[in-house]
């Protein structure tokens, strides 16, 4: 008899990822080490990068969509359709390669730090209650 398996959408359903999300973006897209993804990283962050992800971050529906953080003088989008169009309007080549980088970074993270990248991962409150 088979044991029965209990699946969970982690991120949004028990915990909070946006930041350890924002960092993978930032470190990936820049090249940066596992080194230095640390517990303070996000303090390094300059607020403009913290309010673009911010903002961003509510119409993510997937990594490649974190890009849009990175995009100078992004206007202000206010829906989800608009955020597609932002999105779309980006090259293909140039959204694949953003995917690759931060996959990679992040699963660099994971095996190299994983304490600090589960330190970024926040649980919503009464979820370990």
């Amino acid at each position: 008899m088979s044991k029965p398996l209990l699946v969970l959408d982690f991120d949004g359903v028990l915990c909070d990822s946006s930041r350890e999300c924002m960092l993978v973006t930032w470190h990936g897209a820049q090249g940066h080490p596992a080194e230095m993804f640390s517990r303070r990283a996000v303090g390094k962050r300059a607020t403009a990068l913290v309010e673009r992800f911010s903002m961003s971050r509510r119409f993510a529906r997937h990594l490649g969509h974190f890009q849009m953080t990175l995009v100078p003088d992004l206007p202000l989008i206010t829906s989800q359709e608009a955020f597609e169009v932002a999105y779309g309007a980006l090259d293909e080549e140039r959204r694949q390669a953003f995917v690759d980088l931060v996959q990679a970074s992040r699963q660099q993270v994971r095996v190299q730090r994983p304490q600090t990248w589960l330190f970024h991962h926040v649980f919503y409150r009464g979820v370990l209650s």
